[in-house]
């Protein structure tokens, strides 16, 4: 199965993703070596770095090790090809624009009977054929009925719980398909869901982990192998999701079902969409 990552940072922190260690998952280690992509927030626009080879011996892993690029918000994920050809328009993350913001989705799971659903008429198409774009657009057809709606009733953009209501229905509908996986952005938030994945045990929860991080006096670099955090900040919080540990750290399994709201280094909202609760956590 793919691997996922995301880093939600109250203050921009100079990311150095080397990959050194977390490629090889993506097929030195592990065997997801059909692609990897990584994604950099900034003013509301991305930064977009993907391509369909094994991540650990990439060279463009050397731009993205040697540029330490700011950002807020990163979104990253090593592919194992399930459906669809090894290609660039197969290779996540995806992104589209919504609303003048730049949308991004990233899926580690399979939810083939989505095509159907995705190929009717809207305004988003998938690229390639993959059923990772496919639940992507069909997730951005929705998203953008909701912004007409809003814009219509309300005369602005849905409100964070409007989207989280729709997430949240997005996932229990592919959620039979497969094991369903996804970290989804507007721009703005980051949203977390977390199902199932193969573990030596079998295919059971979690489907993701979640670590976070506080530093109200002099920020503590985040060294994890294959990936540096730095922030010149006085103070940082961090958020770092992923479909496995990348540290000997207390990274917190994240029940199946649950979707985590991350919004500049806080876990601001955890909606469980199997019992259909909410908790704020700000």
């Amino acid at each position: 199965m793919c691997e996922l990552f995301a880093m939600s940072s109250r203050e921009l922190a100079n990311a150095s993703f080397s990959l050194e260690e977390f490629s090889k998952h993506g097929g030195l280690t592990n065997h997801h070596k059909d692609g990897w992509g990584i994604v950099y927030y900034r003013e509301n626009d991305a930064q977009v770095i993907r391509e369909p080879v094994p991540a650990y011996n990439s060279a463009q892993l050397q731009f993205v090790k040697n540029r330490k690029l700011e950002s807020n918000m990163i979104i990253s994920h090593i592919r194992k090809a399930t459906m669809g050809e090894i290609a660039l328009r197969n290779t996540q993350p995806f992104n589209r624009e919504l609303a003048g913001d730049i949308n991004t989705f990233a899926h580690n799971g399979m939810c083939p009977d989505i095509i159907s659903h995705s190929l009717k008429a809207g305004p988003y198409h998938p690229i390639g054929d993959t059923d990772s774009e496919h639940a992507f657009c069909y997730l951005l057809k929705q998203m953008a009925q909701l912004y007409v709606q809003s814009a219509e009733v309300h005369n602005k953009e849905p409100s964070l719980d409007a989207k989280l209501e729709l997430i949240s229905q997005f996932a229990n509908h592919i959620r039979p398909m497969g094991p369903a996986n996804f970290i989804y952005s507007d721009s703005g938030y980051i949203f977390c869901h977390s199902d199932r994945r193969k573990h030596k045990e079998g295919m059971s929860p979690p489907g993701l982990y979640v670590l976070c991080r506080s530093c109200k006096t002099e920020p503590r670099p985040v060294q994890i192998p294959g990936l540096s955090i730095v922030t010149v900040a006085k103070s940082q919080d961090i958020v770092l999701v992923a479909s496995v540990p990348l540290s000997d750290e207390d990274w917190q399994p994240i029940s199946q079902g649950d979707i985590l709201v991350l919004h500049k280094g806080q876990i601001v909202k955890r909606h469980n969409t199997i019992t259909n609760s909410t908790i704020l956590t700000d």
